[in-house]
Parts: C-alpha cells; sequence; structure tokens
C-alpha cells in the first residue's frame, strides 16, 4: 500500500499547470470555482498535452469538482485557504487554450500574469510556513 503524499506535495501538482495557464495566456470570463473552470478548461485543450491536472499518482483528473475540493481542503488545513483561493482565482481569469506562442500579449495580460505570479508565490510562502519545523 503507498504512503499518502504530504500535504504540500498535494497542493504543488497543482503549481505546473497553473502557472503554465497563466503565463502571458488571454484573460477571459468565468464563473463558478475557478479551480474546476481551469481543471475542465484544461481538459478540453489539447495543446496542454501532459500540462493539464494530474492526480497523486501522476494521471489525468477526471473528476475536477473532487479534485480540486480535495486540493482546497489540504490548503485549509494547512492554514492557506486564502492565498489557495486568491492563487486559483487569478489564474482563472485566463483562456488557457489560448496560442500565446503566436498571440502577441497586451500590456494589460502581462500585469495579470506578473499579478499571478505574486499570487502563486504568496501561496508557496504560506506552504513553506506551514510546513517548516
Amino acid at each position: 500500500m503507498s504512503k499518502k503524499p504530504s500535504l504540500p506535495r498535494k497542493l504543488l501538482l497543482l503549481l505546473p499547470a497553473a502557472m503554465l495557464l497563466g503565463a502571458l495566456s488571454t484573460p477571459s470570463a468565468g464563473c463558478g470555482d475557478p479551480c474546476v473552470s481551469i481543471c475542465e478548461d484544461a481538459k478540453s485543450c489539447d495543446r496542454l498535452g501532459d500540462y493539464g491536472f494530474v492526480d497523486d499518482m501522476g494521471n489525468p483528473v477526471t473528476d475536477c469538482a473532487a479534485y480540486c475540493e480535495d486540493q482546497s481542503t489540504y490548503a485549509d488545513e494547512l492554514g492557506c485557504g486564502s492565498e489557495f483561493d486568491d492563487f486559483m482565482g487569478c489564474f482563472a481569469s485566463f483562456d488557457i487554450c489560448a496560442d500565446f506562442e503566436t498571440e502577441e500579449p497586451s500590456e494589460k495580460d502581462i500585469e495579470k500574469a506578473l499579478e499571478c505570479n505574486m499570487k502563486t508565490q504568496a501561496m508557496l510562502d504560506c506552504i513553506q510556513a506551514a510546513v517548516a519545523p
């Protein structure tokens, strides 16, 4: 029987996907749970390939609602719930299927990406502080 991953590892599984999603993509409107929106969009976007959401075993996520609830619960247990919410909310404003290699980002897009990077750092700082010995 395999050991359940530590809390930070589970949360950090979101980072590669979310950073790719926000990396100078085009902002878009969204509603509902930002994590679920991003996850569902990632499932339908072929260009993401292996950079979409994966579970603890590295398999593509099929149930975004359950996956995101699990991630949110772990964030709350670490005392990083608001940082997680800010992080996901920021990245949910991007169109993850935009072809940022051929579409020139606007100045506003770049500013938003930088803002999301700050929210990513705030979440990482919270996680590190929560698990520090």
